[in-house]
């Protein structure tokens, strides 16, 4: 039987539907060893469970509630309680490891409104995850002057922007921002060896 959850080392517990969203009932089989507070090892001992809900990434387009039946702990030694830690969840965003990186992959083909809306979640949780997306992607990014070298303007929120764009692959390369001459001859000048460009088209 197919497991809807498919999370490792979860244990689906129960499923329904609410209205349009699916609610997957789970627990994490693994337990701490250690103290997570003191650190002291085999002096824990259960001390009830927690409800607490997290979003899932969409299953049959739907949204997905997981409503997690988290263990709590008390430590025989300093005395602490905490919560059983969980694997593969974002506490922070109150979301799976999974939903997350659907929010990330969805936010630069569908609007922030409509990812929410689809994933269950606060538009604001979208902005910041593809945010830290963004970042990510432009610092990984390594743009090459291409052979064909096309320049242009667009107005975005209010202002002129130079667009730079390999002609022959017919592909966006930077969207400066603005157009000033400053500002793109700055831009340019990362490229020390510019003998590769044969036309520019402005």
């Amino acid at each position: 039987m197919t497991d809807i959850l498919d999370l490792p080392n979860w244990t689906l517990l129960a499923k329904r539907q609410d209205g349009d969203e699916y609610v997957l009932e789970a627990e994490y089989r693994l337990l701490p060893g250690a103290c997570v507070k003191c650190g002291s090892v085999g002096r824990l001992y259960k001390h009830g469970t927690k409800d607490t809900t997290y979003r899932d990434s969409p299953i049959r387009g739907h949204p997905v509630r997981l409503l997690a039946r988290v263990q709590r702990f008390r430590c025989r030694d300093c005395g602490e309680t905490f919560l059983q830690p969980l694997a593969g969840i974002q506490e922070a965003m109150r979301m799976t490891d999974r939903c997350a990186e659907y929010i990330k992959a969805q936010c630069l083909r569908d609007t922030f409104t409509r990812i929410a809306e689809h994933v269950g979640c606060d538009e604001k949780t979208v902005r910041i995850l593809a945010g830290q997306h963004i970042l990510a992607v432009e610092a990984n990014y390594r743009p090459e002057l291409p052979r064909q070298l096309g320049m242009d303007e667009t107005k975005i929120d209010g202002r002129q922007r130079c667009v730079i764009t390999d002609i022959g692959k017919k592909r966006p390369i930077e969207l400066l921002a603005d157009r000033d001459k400053v500002t793109v001859a700055g831009w340019l000048a990362r490229f020390p060896d510019r003998s590769g460009v044969e036309v520019v088209a402005i």
